[in-house]
């Protein structure tokens, strides 16, 4: 299997992960988000999530007054 460039498993030698690490790793040109329907969070592909283990994840939403939103939550929770 190959080695991931960070894991959320300390030990090992490995280090333990940081959400500045989930997101210096985000790659724009990968991720694909939903802005419909409004007013409702969706979640993004491609952000690395399967590489934490799903710990972070982002998700994206649009307001009805056409504010464009982004959010990363830990565990399911905004942070």
């Amino acid at each position: 299997m190959a080695s991931l460039p960070f894991a959320s498993v300390e030990g090992q030698g490995r280090k333990k992960q940081t959400v500045s690490d989930y997101d210096n790793n985000l790659e724009a040109n990968s991720m694909m988000g939903n802005w419909v329907p409004i007013g409702q969070w969706r979640d993004v592909h491609g952000d690395c999530k399967s590489s934490t283990g799903g710990k972070w994840t982002m998700k994206t939403m649009q307001t009805s007054s056409r504010e464009y939103k982004v959010k990363i939550l830990e565990g399911g929770s905004g942070i």
